[in-house]
């Protein structure tokens, strides 16, 4: 049976999109009339491509970490699951505004003095400059802050997702000889990925 939008069957017309558009185009037409508000829209405009560089990088690196952590989770090593559990309940407790602030002001010098020590030999034989907070910018410390916030959160939906497949299809991928990463890549993941892409999509 064919879905029917609400109000379709008293003719009602959709006044709300056109009062959008007209308030869409005037808007435009203040923008294009008015040269201070073109300034600050060039300006805005630039700030746009940044946030939509800053999302997608930060949920690409998010979605490996997060697969990272959900394999880790999943894992045989009790080792690894603690170290997994630990970052997920963490991580996912802390605001991403404080994130953001602990990893622009604490973690990135502590990073850098990390880098510097393990590039020491390359410093001290003259083949490199030390590195300097400053060179690690704001935006990336801002995506490495989204990064760790949103993994913890996206490794949850991929552990969820790879556990609700059958056990029968592994033990049955076992019984075909196939190693542990053959299972993963052939069969578990082609399962999962129909359970995780909408909670990720959502995310």
């Amino acid at each position: 049976m064919a879905s029917v939008s609400p109000g379709a069957d008293k003719g009602d017309y959709p006044w709300w999109l056109v009062a959008l558009a007209l308030i869409a185009l005037t808007l435009a037409g203040v923008i294009v009339a008015n040269d201070l508000y073109s300034q600050v829209f060039g300006v805005v405009l630039k700030g746009l491509w940044v946030t939509i560089f800053v999302t997608l990088v930060a949920f690409l690196l998010a979605t490996l970490l997060g697969l990272g952590i959900a394999l880790m989770a999943l894992s045989e090593s009790k080792v690894l699951r603690q170290i997994a559990r630990f970052y997920t309940e963490v991580i996912r407790g802390v605001p991403v505004l404080v994130l953001l602030f602990y990893i622009a002001f604490v973690g990135a010098p502590a990073l850098v003095a990390v880098i510097n020590f393990i590039l020491s030999p390359f410093v001290s034989a003259g083949l490199m400059e030390p590195m300097l907070v400053r060179d690690l910018s704001l935006m990336w410390r801002a995506i490495i802050a989204l990064m760790i916030g949103y993994s913890a959160f996206i490794a949850e939906v991929f552990r969820a997702g790879i556990q609700s497949v059958d056990k029968g299809q592994i033990e049955a991928s076992k019984a075909l000889g196939l190693s542990r990463v053959q299972r993963f890549r052939l069969v578990v993941f082609p399962q999962a990925i129909r359970v995780i892409l909408p909670p990720l999509g959502n995310d």
